[in-house]
């Protein structure tokens, strides 16, 4: 079995180190750290050294290391388990850097604990581990190319609009184009955004008391002519199309099939269409649910207020930006927090207690609990605990099944403009500064 598991730069620096199991011997990786340094051309794969047996991969910048302190462990079976680490490694981070892990070193410890069991290697598929970590990469990168795209959404970003079959990319691909003809310069630009906010007030049983989905769909030009537009929509888009209120400019076409949208825009920004609706996408789970708890203490000074959350949100679709707040009562003096999302931060802000993180896992739960001293508790406080509020966007998902398929630009309206010297793209936000949540305490005043 494994007893231990560190990394090392190629100089011989440690930059994580991990025990799966207790070892009688001491496994000393700053000895071994010097010795491969020293020795990097000549040291053989497997050594013993102190009683301690140790098996190394070296991959990319970055040397992992296995220790045993058992001389029967198979020698195949350790250096194939250092293999698959480094491989999950690369598939969350990419190239694999020292000053990439020591900006990941939760993530990397989480990869860690889930490659072995009790010393043992176990199989495990980044597919499959991805939905289960807490912490995300903070640059994450391509396995094969270090100079790739930030992947946090690397599943659903840029997308060739007429050639690819993904239907939408999210709101933060304003550095990144749609379709490029590898010019050094371009200038010209045709944007699509579709926006939709939502608002979902939840009652103290679970049962969804208010639903308002309100969107709008922009086209932005940065040509210097007018250009014509055909926007393609799914066949489902129909029910939101039929109640959006279309500028006089837009034209619909397909009023069953397919549905499509023309339009001829100058320079500038056109607000294509808006629509307001309480019909939420039934085929499509609600972003978050909650099960609460707030009770008084017995000192009459403190609260537990203990939330879990279940974030519904399938592949690859994340909650960005997530950030709940708690209304805190008149009469606070201090309040604190922990959650098991390592990512998770507390702060007190004007608006109440803030819990925030920069991505909340999809298919996930997640627990907070905050702790609040007040000087008394007393029926207005329970009144001012009554809610708490959730903050998020999270682009590529589409509570009104609303959907761009394609966006083509008529070529002939441009008199000279080349193809070659414009870019086109898509892109989908939800978000939602009111997804509210009522808490109960009814029983306060019964259990104090």
């Amino acid at each position: 079995m494994i007893n231990c598991i560190f990394l090392l730069t190629t100089s011989g620096e440690l930059i994580a180190y991990k025990e799966l199991i207790p070892s009688s011997s001491v496994c000393k990786p700053l000895q071994f750290g010097l010795m491969y340094k020293q020795k990097r051309e000549t040291l053989p794969t497997i050594l013993k050294e102190g009683g301690i047996f140790y098996a190394f991969s070296e991959q990319d910048q970055v040397i992992a290391v296995a220790a045993c302190e058992d001389g029967e462990t198979s020698a195949f079976l350790v250096l194939e388990s250092l293999h698959k680490l480094c491989g999950v490694l690369q598939d969350f981070l990419g190239v694999l850097k020292p000053q990439t892990l020591r900006s990941n070193v939760a993530l990397m410890y989480e990869i860690i604990d889930e490659s072995f069991c009790l010393g043992m290697p176990r199989e495990i598929e980044t597919s499959k581990l991805k939905p289960i970590l807490c912490n995300l990469a903070s640059s994450k990168r391509s396995k094969f190319d270090s100079s790739s795209w930030n992947s946090t959404l690397a599943n659903s970003i840029i997308f060739k609009t007429e050639k690819m079959k993904r239907d939408l990319a999210p709101s933060d691909v304003s550095q990144k184009p749609v379709y490029s003809t590898g010019k050094a310069e371009v200038k010209e630009h045709i944007f699509v955004d579709l926006f939709e906010q939502l608002v979902v007030l939840i009652d103290r049983s679970g049962s969804i008391t208010l639903c308002e989905i309100k969107g709008n769909l922009h086209v932005k030009s940065s040509l210097d002519k007018e250009a014509k537009v055909r926007i393609n929509f799914s066949e489902q888009s129909n029910e939101f199309l039929n109640i959006a209120n279309l500028h006089p400019k837009v034209k619909r076409n397909g009023k069953s099939g397919s549905p499509q949208l023309e339009t001829t825009v100058s320079p500038g920004s056109l607000c294509a269409f808006s629509y307001f609706s309480s019909q939420y996408n039934k085929s499509v789970p609600f972003p978050f649910t909650l099960y609460s708890l707030t009770k008084p203490h017995k000192d009459n000074k403190t609260i537990t207020v203990e939330l879990k959350i279940h974030c519904a949100l399938s592949e690859p679709l994340s909650a960005l930006k997530f950030k709940g707040i708690l209304p805190l009562p008149s009469n606070i003096i201090c309040c604190s927090g922990k959650s098991s999302l390592f990512s998770m931060t507390f702060s007190t802000e004007k608006e109440g207690y803030v819990f925030s993180c920069p991505e909340f896992p999809c298919d996930s739960h997640h627990s907070v609990l905050m702790q609040l001293n007040v000087s008394a508790i007393t029926p207005a406080t329970s009144i001012e605990l009554s809610s708490v509020v959730f903050q998020f966007e999270v682009p590529n998902f589409s509570p009104s099944n609303l959907k761009i398929n394609s966006l083509h630009v008529q070529k002939e309206r441009y008199e000279g403009l080349q193809e070659s010297n414009y870019e086109k793209w898509t892109r989908h936000l939800m978000y939602s500064n009111s997804y509210r949540f009522l808490l109960d305490t009814s029983k306060w005043f019964s259990d104090v």
